[in-house]
């Protein structure tokens, strides 16, 4: 290719090695981003974290950074259960009804050991705000010490099987006693960043960069005294977007190299993508006091949902884990009516403002048109949770796209939450039996067939999977909650 150069100028000589090293450097540039690059996980979120605190984190993004840098007792490990983490053994006292747990010789990243201290300062705090995502799992659990790697639980009521009510308790984030002691619990939220230096999780945060308050940002390294497993990433960086678009654009130019989504319709115009499913044991129902709207959403089939929805699947209600799948309350025996009853006044569903939620209503809005009218009305995440939790009036009045994620056990929230205004004591009964032994599938048949038959305000209609848009090859993951995706992928 050189010999060329005997029959050029000086300029033109110039000009033809500028070339050259023009097309090596972009040779060289796209050998880097695209193969040595490959161990570092580069994740796009739809959300600005407003703390680095794992137990008053709210969004997805709060909830992965705290995964990262804060280990547990229990973790999940993909398939729909959970493994030891800090704990080393656990043991059953028959006779006094607790359980002996041994914590492994693990370390903080100041080179202390995690103690059991430390797990019953970080329970106690969180049993201080009933508003805390861990509080419903603590609520009846007691926190005994016995030494500095050892303590015994009690479980205050019911009796619950190891895998199914224990280990998921056993799953909050773990935060060291020393830094956190003096520090009231309702300024958490607000600490700053510096507290966080002392972590036990896998990687350590390494750089921040802000945009005014936000944070748009994150760039983690491993953590030295991290022993336990071999890390499949070198290096983790979180970018936080405003929208899903926002997200698609970043992934479209390599800003990022994952994101998660309900919305499957992204991956169009992504060549080089590859989608994992996080499967969520998370179903959606139409919440209404009026008994019409619940009798006509009861007895149509909504399965023509699942031929425009690839990760959507009609009212699937309870998991599976020896076999990974989920039983549909479809295929129980029930007695639907055979002629639908049509409404004749225009009814207004109110669902979170979510882009695959409204695309999803609207599908069922032109399906049911000659049978019952709807309005979509959207409302902003915040307020649409806000009202579902605390506003009565709203709940007693309001048709709405309700969501309930219930754990790999279905203990089926909205009895917790709306006890009152069901007001339904034969079915939490019903409910309480059936979580003491969650592995049996005829109990969670009948179950599901109890709640679908009472007079109650809501109607399953589907379940969605979340997709993980990825240049990596993920397998399927089957999880309680998004974040916990952190625990499976930083070693696959």
């Amino acid at each position: 290719m050189f010999f060329v150069l005997k029959f050029l100028n000086l300029k033109e000589k110039l000009i033809f090695l500028s070339l050259i090293f023009l097309i090596f450097a972009i040779f060289f540039f796209l050998f880097y981003r695209i193969y040595l690059h490959q161990d570092y996980l580069i994740e796009g979120f739809k959300d600005y974290p407003l703390t680095f605190n794992p137990i008053t984190a709210k969004n997805d993004a709060e909830q992965s950074i705290g995964k990262l840098l804060f280990r547990s007792l229990i973790k999940a490990n993909g398939k729909g259960d959970y493994d030891f983490d800090l704990v080393e053994k656990i043991t059953f006292n028959s006779s006094t009804k607790e359980y002996l747990l041994k914590i492994k010789d693990s370390y903080w990243s100041d080179g202390s050991l995690i103690s059991s201290d430390d797990v019953i300062f970080t329970a106690r705090m969180i049993k201080l705000d009933p508003e805390n995502l861990y509080y419903p799992f603590l609520k009846n659990l007691e926190f005994e010490k016995i030494d500095s790697n050892s303590l015994k639980i009690k479980i205050k009521e019911g009796n619950f099987s190891e895998k199914n009510y224990l280990f998921p308790s056993l799953s909050f984030p773990i935060l060291p006693q020393k830094v956190w002691v003096e520090i009231n619990y309702y300024n958490w939220q607000t600490t700053k960043m510096d507290l966080f230096s002392v972590i036990s999780g896998p990687y350590k945060i390494k750089k921040i960069i802000k945009a005014g308050q936000l944070i748009k940002e994150i760039e983690f390294e491993k953590n030295r005294n991290f022993f336990s497993e071999k890390l499949r990433f070198k290096k983790i960086v979180f970018k936080f977007f405003n929208d899903e678009k926002s997200l698609k654009e970043a992934f479209l130019s390599r800003k990022i190299n994952t994101f998660l989504s309900y919305n499957f319709s992204l991956a169009e115009g992504i060549n080089r993508i590859k989608i994992s499913k996080i499967v969520l044991p998370t179903y959606f129902a139409i919440w209404s006091f009026d008994k019409n709207i619940i009798k006509f959403f009861k007895n149509y089939d909504f399965n023509f949902l699942e031929k425009s929805f690839p990760n959507l699947k009609t009212t699937n209600y309870f998991f599976d884990k020896d076999h990974l799948k989920f039983y549909s309350i479809a295929s129980l025996p029930q007695e639907k009516e055979t002629k639908l009853v049509k409404i004749s006044t225009t009814t207004n569903i109110y669902i979170p403002d979510n882009e695959i939620l409204e695309k999803i209503l609207e599908n069922i809005k032109v399906k049911i048109f000659n049978d019952l009218k709807i309005n979509i009305v959207k409302i902003d995440l915040n307020t649409f949770q806000e009202k579902v939790m605390t506003d009565e009036k709203f709940l007693k009045e309001k048709t709405f796209l309700y969501s309930e994620k219930y754990g790999v056990c279905p203990n089926f929230g909205f009895i917790d939450y709306h006890q009152e205004i069901i007001n339904d004591k034969n079915l939490k009964e019903a409910i309480e039996s059936v979580k003491k032994d969650c592995q049996n599938k005829e109990n969670f048949k009948k179950l599901s067939l109890v709640i679908w038959q009472r007079d109650l305000p809501f109607v399953p209609i589907f379940n969605l999977d979340m997709n993980y848009f990825s240049t990596f090859e993920f397998k399927d993951i089957f999880i309680n909650s998004p974040f916990e995706r952190f625990s499976i992928i930083i070693y696959n």
